[in-house]
């Protein structure tokens, strides 16, 4: 892992999330139905896991995040600007001086054990380019990351630390199983391979 500083990981968060919501703005209501790369997900199913995960970090990021309920799926009236919503409270929470110095509860990944804020910080940043290339993809369109290097290999520095294996078969696991990555692949496309992902879903 890299060793960059607290404040720029946060500033790379903020780039990541802004990478996704730049791509929610331009959903429409009749996409919320498409299919997602995500197995058995529409769009709709995906903004909402979004949503809901981005308010658990925010809640998590003012000492929170314990509570199950927050995590806990339901349906969203407007999936679109929720998220959005979401995303902004979570840009807010995430931007605080102390940030460093906080513990994050985060019942989805290992209930009842805190995680340090760069660890929090760093799961947030591969589930937003992630989603960010889910939500491309969902409604025809694509992402690149070249235009932020850092971004690009910081993702790819966790992509290759997540642990692989049979938990990855279980239902409701964060990422499918580890799919081969092919000689010379680029950045993305590795990060997209280690996570479970097809680069060329919808294509």
């Amino acid at each position: 892992m890299s060793t960059i500083t607290d404040a720029d990981l946060v500033a790379m968060h903020a780039r990541s999330l802004r990478l996704t919501t730049d791509l929610v703005e331009t959903v429409t209501p009749d996409q919320l139905n498409n299919e997602t790369p995500c197995a058995g997900w529409n769009l709709r199913d995906l903004l909402t896991h979004m949503t809901i995960e981005n308010h658990g970090f925010a809640e998590s990021a003012r000492g929170r995040g314990g509570d199950i309920s927050l995590w806990q799926t339901r349906e969203l009236a407007d999936p679109i600007g929720e998220y959005l919503t979401a995303s902004a409270d979570l840009l807010d929470a995430f931007g605080v001086d102390d940030i460093s110095e906080r513990e994050f509860l985060l019942p989805g990944i290992m209930p009842g054990v805190p995680f340090k804020a760069e660890h929090a910080v760093r799961f947030q940043l591969v589930d937003c380019v992630v989603h960010a290339w889910d939500v491309a993809r969902s409604i025809g369109k694509n992402i690149e990351l070249d235009s932020d290097p850092e971004m690009a290999d910081e993702t790819l520095a966790i992509a290759r630390i997540v642990p692989g294996g049979a938990d990855r078969l279980k239902e409701g696991a964060a990422f499918g199983p580890i799919l081969e990555v092919p000689e010379g692949s680029g950045k993305l496309d590795e990060i997209l391979l280690l996570l479970g992902r097809d680069p060329k879903w919808g294509n």
